[in-house]
């Protein structure tokens, strides 16, 4: 045999032989995953829903799992990545009855085009009243602007369409949500009112719940603001840890948390459920109105707790601008008690950049509608120090514009010794102390209003 003829003989014996073992297909093609037909799933509004898959693969390969929503209310899945989908059937209301969810699994093993499948999912409504509830039935506080009434509004089937609170009264309060901030103003202190909030949902149905408000007697000034507390550690160790929950016995080393801080009483304390760490401000315009909180301009502030009102800064260049500053000028009743003051100092719009021209200016105005404007005395302007903030140590969301805290005349001279004569105190609300500077120095002002009456 030469050699032509052997090597004939070999490609024709291989042609038969690959023809023998052929079945139909190419062993070389990757054949793609298959999903068994997913069935329909049908579920109560709130219930868990679980969507198991079966996959295969002719050829044993390794492959990712991909699902996603494609109709129907949002819900969140998880699993999404995995054989088995599963998340909370949304609320249906009864009009509704019934709603629809779609979504699509991607099956890949590693070939361009993915295997998908569709799994419909129907949720069904169910008569399920709403559920109103508050987290204590009595709590104890103070009649300010606004308590803080921590409660739980919930629908499973559906929304909630009308929130309503009355006290035992007949008072009537918005309600727009939880937690509820009610205004308390309007009740004595000693009382005890009781309060029912109602809820009704798109469906028709109610629920309520009820609470009892013990009220406190306002204290005189403004609380320090501080709310937290410190831990206790033992002899010759520094390692105290600040800002602690005053309502914990320990903290979460174990250290113990005295009680008696100023974090555990007074208008601050958080079991008295107030807001602003015990400040309460009531904004008001240029004609002495009362403004919501949302208000974003506002003239003056009141404060509920001293009922004093206070002069709000401005930001414009003009009289009331916050980068004003004068000299210390006693008003005619000092002057004639032989208390010394400087004309002038500092910068300002007025012909005079001192403290009584800068009282007369804004009596002229007549500013929220008061012509009765004083300069404070230490102790209202200590009235005003948040002791748990600094740089500023005053409620900087209530009294706008105030930078990093600034040095503010009182009406308050130091009593003059041999050494020293000629001082007024003064407040420091970068740091929230009191100091005294010489009546010739250049400081800022605030004005207050003791008077004031709607």
């Amino acid at each position: 045999m030469n050699r032509l003829t052997k090597h004939l003989t070999i490609l024709i014996a291989s042609i038969l032989l690959f023809s023998c073992s052929w079945d139909g297909e190419d062993p070389r093609e990757n054949r793609l995953p298959r999903i068994a037909a997913i069935p329909l799933t049908q579920i109560n509004e709130g219930e868990a829903v679980t969507i198991e898959i079966e996959i295969t693969d002719p050829d044993n390969d390794e492959f990712e799992i991909s699902w996603q929503q494609i109709s129907g209310p949002t819900v969140e899945l998880a699993g999404h990545n995995t054989d088995t989908l599963s998340f909370t059937a949304p609320s249906v209301t009864l009009a509704q009855n019934m709603v629809q969810l779609e979504f699509e699994v991607s099956v890949s093993d590693f070939d361009v085009v993915p295997t998908t499948a569709t799994a419909s999912v129907e949720v069904f409504a169910t008569e399920s009243s709403p559920l109103m509830s508050f987290d204590s039935d009595t709590i104890v506080t103070y009649p300010v602007k606004k308590a803080i009434l921590d409660c739980e509004v919930s629908d499973i089937d559906g929304q909630i369409d009308i929130i309503s609170i009355t006290s035992t009264q007949g008072d009537s309060f918005d309600f727009e949500g939880c937690p509820v901030h009610l205004d308390l103003r309007g009740f004595e202190p000693g009382s005890m009112p009781q309060f029912i909030a109602q809820v009704t949902d798109d469906d028709g149905l109610t629920d309520e719940a009820s609470l009892t408000i013990q009220l406190l007697a306002l204290p005189k000034i403004s609380d320090t603001g501080i709310s937290t507390c410190i831990d206790e550690v033992a002899p010759g160790l520094t390692n105290a840890s600040s800002g602690l929950d005053c309502s914990k016995e320990v903290d979460d080393e174990g250290d113990r948390i005295p009680k008696g801080q100023d974090g555990h009483t007074g208008l601050s304390a958080r079991r008295y459920n107030l807001l602003h760490d015990g400040f309460q401000y009531t904004k008001l315009d240029a004609a002495g109105n009362e403004l919501s909180d949302e208000a974003t301009t506002w003239s003056c502030l009141k404060d509920e707790v001293s009922q004093l009102v206070w002069e709000v800064k401005s930001n414009d260049g003009g009289l009331q601008d916050i980068d004003n500053t004068y000299a210390w000028f006693p008003n005619q009743t000092m002057r004639e008690a032989g208390v010394e003051g400087t004309e002038s100092a500092g910068v300002c719009t007025l012909e005079s950049c001192n403290t009584t021209a800068y009282v007369s200016a804004i009596n002229a105005i007549a500013l929220c509608g008061r012509s009765d404007w004083d300069l404070p005395s230490i102790n209202e302007l200590n009235s005003l120090v948040n002791y748990g903030k600094i740089s500023p140590a005053i409620s900087s969301d209530w009294f706008i514009n105030e930078g990093m805290g600034q040095n503010v005349w009182s009406n308050t001279p130091v009593i003059p010794t041999d050494h020293f004569s000629g001082f007024i105190k003064i407040a420091q609300f970068q740091s929230g102390n009191i100091s005294m500077y010489h009546h010739s120095d250049a400081l800022k002002v605030r004005l207050v209003n003791r008077n004031f009456t709607q």
